[in-house]
Order: structure tokens, then C-alpha cells, then sequence
């Protein structure tokens, strides 16, 4: 069962959204995230006007920080966000090659039996594409960008990964960091449709990417443990990759508060 910090999704209130959730109000060793400032989220390029509405005046959104990378971006595009006085930051992260259906047809259902596993995707992802990571701190640690959606295509995987950094640094407790990531697999089942163009390359039917779209906790429990015995933590593993302490201090007096 999902905890009660765990925040709902709120793609029936944003036309367009898939699991665009608050991260606020999740407890940490000192307090709590504040509520209404930073949100994960899966796509955001079908966000109607009337959802970039809702994003701009009811949540506040300033800034949308994507991790997809250039060929996602140049094959799904935008939302008009411009339109809403909303600023897009581009911090790709994934490949920077091209694969063809049938190379990511093998792939996928590799996943899907269990032939590779999450956690090692995501291990990978930590240390191939940390300076990503690096930036995504040092773009949240200015207040002008307040309220911020972090997201990829589904919001489980890279976004994945960048929630469990913040949540680590500002003090979350393992176990809620498991539960938030698990809360995605739930909330992109009656999305698998908005994925049609990604399973029909891939041959698969909508039925089949739903499966590959659920989450296990357990491959987050590795993740984070991955974490802690090679780097000590997330705090260490972006220092070592090169972000400045100053800006660790700054992200977490912006997003937290005491209770």
C-alpha cells in the first residue's frame, strides 16, 4: 500500500499529464519537502492549453526540466509553454544513437523476461550520465525557477533516478523513496495508449507495454544501496561528479522545511 505522503497523481486536473505528481510533504529527517514547489512527471509534450493553463496558475510551474533526450525531443516535441510564461530546460539523458525497431523490440523484451534488470539500468544510467545529474541540482537550486516538473517520457526510469537523488539529499528515508518510485507503475497503467508511437515501432500491443510500464520496488531498494556502498550516499555522488556544496546547502534550504 502507497503511503499517505506519497502525493496522487494529478493528470485529471492538468489536460495532458501522465503521472505528474508533488513530491511536497514527504517527510524527511529534519522536517518536510515543501509542498507546491518541485513535481515529477512522465510526458509533457500532449499538455493541452488548458492543461498549460492549470500548470501556469494553479501550480504555479515556472520551469520544466526535461530529461528526454534529442531524438525524443525531436520526434514527440513540445507543449506550447512559451505561451504559458513557462521556461523549458533540455537536460538530456539516454542515448544519443538511433536503434532500430527490432534492436529496441530485443532490448524491451529483455526487460520485460527479466533477462536485465531494472536496477542495473538505473546503475548504469547514475554513472554514464552524471553530469546530467549534476546540472538538474544546479538548474533547482535557483529560486526564480520555482515551481519546477522534473520528467522523461514515463516518469519512472530517468526521473526515476533523479527523484531518488533529490530525496536523498533532503532526507528521505529509503523506504519512501521506494514508495514514490513504486507509485509510478500504478499511475501509467491507463496511460500505456499515449505510447503508441514507441510500442508500435516495437511491435508491441498496448497490453504488453503496460507490463513493461509497472515498477518493483525492489529495483529501487538496489539502486539506492547501490548508492550508498560505492558512492556513501547521493550527496556524495554528485560531489564527486563535480556539483558544489554551496549548491547542495541552496537545494535544500528551497525545498525544505521544518515541522
Amino acid at each position: 500500500m502507497t503511503s499517505s505522503f506519497v502525493s496522487p497523481a494529478l493528470d485529471s486536473s492538468v489536460e495532458g499529464a501522465v503521472n505528474l505528481r508533488d513530491l511536497g510533504g514527504l517527510p524527511t529527517r529534519s522536517g518536510r519537502i515543501r509542498k507546491g514547489l518541485i513535481y515529477r512527471s512522465g510526458m509533457m509534450h500532449q499538455i493541452t492549453a488548458t492543461g498549460l493553463s492549470a500548470l501556469a496558475n494553479d501550480l504555479g510551474v515556472r520551469t520544466i526540466i526535461d530529461f528526454r533526450n534529442q531524438l525524443e525531443l525531436d520526434s514527440d516535441g513540445l507543449s506550447d509553454f512559451d505561451s504559458a510564461v513557462i521556461r523549458h530546460v533540455h537536460v538530456p539523458i539516454g542515448a544519443t544513437t538511433v536503434l532500430t525497431p527490432d534492436e529496441r523490440q530485443e532490448r524491451m523484451r529483455r526487460f520485460m523476461e527479466g533477462k536485465v534488470s531494472w536496477s542495473e539500468a538505473y546503475r548504469r544510467m547514475a554513472s554514464d550520465f552524471r553530469p546530467s545529474y549534476v546540472t538538474f541540482f544546479e538548474t533547482i537550486a535557483k529560486p526564480e525557477v520555482f515551481a519546477a516538473v522534473f520528467h522523461c517520457a514515463a516518469g519512472r526510469d530517468r526521473t526515476g533516478v533523479a527523484a531518488a537523488l533529490l530525496l536523498d539529499v533532503l532526507g528521505v528515508d529509503d523506504e519512501l523513496i521506494v514508495e514514490d518510485y513504486h507509485a509510478t507503475g500504478p499511475n501509467l497503467q491507463s496511460h500505456a495508449h499515449r505510447y503508441s508511437r514507441v510500442s508500435t515501432e516495437i511491435g508491441m500491443s498496448d497490453e504488453e507495454f503496460a507490463r513493461l510500464l509497472m515498477t518493483d520496488p525492489a529495483a529501487m531498494t538496489e539502486f539506492l544501496g547501490f548508492l550508498r556502498e560505492t558512492y556513501g550516499g547521493a550527496e556524495r555522488y554528485l560531489l564527486e561528479g563535480g556539483l558544489d556544496k554551496a549548491i547542495v546547502a541552496e537545494v535544500r534550504g528551497q525545498l525544505s522545511e521544518r515541522t
